[in-house]
């Protein structure tokens, strides 16, 4: 055992011990969330996709931008950001 351990607080240990708790409870059901969250941006990106239109998400702590491959190239990025508020990722396709 370290130093480090050693030198836990029963109040360290606490917090560690309840961390795990809420942990294994809570895990199943966070990843659940993700993957329903994981579909709903397949279906945004799929209709992006279907209409050539970018989009932000504020679903990412990052704000990423999602630029569809079927953004017309000849659209001038100033005009796709005065409709959209978007500003595509010049030559990169989907997220940022």
């Amino acid at each position: 055992m370290s130093n480090k351990e050693e030198t836990k607080t029963k109040e360290e240990t606490n917090l560690e011990d309840d961390f795990k708790v809420a942990y294994h409870l809570h895990i199943i059901e966070i990843k659940e969330q993700l993957k329903i969250a994981k579909g709903a941006i397949a279906v945004a990106e799929a209709i992006a996709e279907q209409y050539g239109i970018p989009f932000d998400s504020d679903v990412s702590p990052i704000c990423q931008t999602y630029t569809p491959t079927t953004l017309p190239s000849t659209l001038a990025y100033d005009l796709i950001e005065e409709i959209t508020g978007v500003y595509p990722g010049g030559d990169t396709a989907g997220w940022e």
